[in-house]
């Protein structure tokens, strides 16, 4: 009789625990812990105003000239699973995106179901770059797992509706029109690949791996500098890489 009484308090004790934390203003949680407005800022990302709780919210978000709403709902189910299950909802100048996130102890998985991006509203970003873009951004189904801080695992689709773009070549700049473009998440061999090619293209243009040790790798074949109406330089084909950056991207240090 005892034992049921002490499990019946403790039960009563960490429900209460989790419903006090989960209603706690949002406000007051941001509040303490300041550090995380120090990371975003790293990123040029700032928090302008936050209301609601843990359980339910959503922020105002700024990056340059660009705001945009967060929402966020906490998943219960997910805590007894030692997560921290949110659905979450960006709406921006920039477009709309739906996804959801699960933080686990070892464990964080990233799924976006939709995302829509207007990239022509991208255009006063890329001022100083001297680029413009247009047409729009859809992912579909992407989901990014990290498993110890190592990528294990990855799919999704992406595309592109093709458009008018413009791009610096020295002191000049290059107006082109592109066509539609298609690209996939995949695993390969513990690898994740990420593969663009145009419209009905028989190959890959553009390729990205990242591999257990976190080095990403991207390679740009000739086929795009056509696309661009591009000199190819040297003796390369349209199925060489022509351009290849290698650059260290996890784990992420704070």
């Amino acid at each position: 009789m005892i034992k049921k009484i002490l499990a019946g308090v403790l039960l009563f004790v960490v429900a209460w625990s989790v419903f006090a934390v989960a209603t706690l203003p949002a406000t007051l949680l941001w509040q303490r812990f300041p550090e995380l407005n120090h990371h975003l800022a790293r990123v040029g990302l700032s928090i302008q105003g936050v209301e609601g709780t843990l359980w339910s919210g959503r922020a105002l978000l700024r990056y340059q000239q660009v705001q945009g709403l967060l929402d966020w709902h906490l998943q219960p189910s997910g805590l007894l699973q030692l997560q921290l299950p949110l659905a979450l909802r960006l709406e921006s100048e920039l477009g709309d995106v739906n996804a959801a996130v699960a933080l686990g102890v070892s464990q964080q998985r990233l799924r976006i179901e939709r995302a829509q991006v207007d990239l022509a509203r991208l255009t006063p970003l890329l001022q100083a770059q001297r680029v413009r873009l247009s047409g729009d951004l859809m992912l579909a189904d992407v989901e990014f797992q990290l498993q110890d801080q190592v990528i294990d695992y990855v799919s999704g689709q992406v595309s592109w509706s093709g458009g008018p773009i413009a791009y610096p070549v020295g002191r000049q700049v290059r107006e082109r029109t592109l066509p539609p473009f298609q690209g996939l998440l995949t695993m390969k061999d513990q690898t994740a690949h990420f593969g663009l090619r145009e419209a009905g293209g028989r190959f890959d243009v553009i390729e990205a791996t990242l591999n257990p040790q976190g080095e990403a790798l991207a390679s740009v074949k000739g086929r795009l500098f056509e696309l661009v109406q591009e000199p190819l330089p040297g003796n390369y084909g349209e199925q060489d890489n022509v351009v290849k950056v290698k650059h260290k991207l996890l784990p992420v240090e704070f």
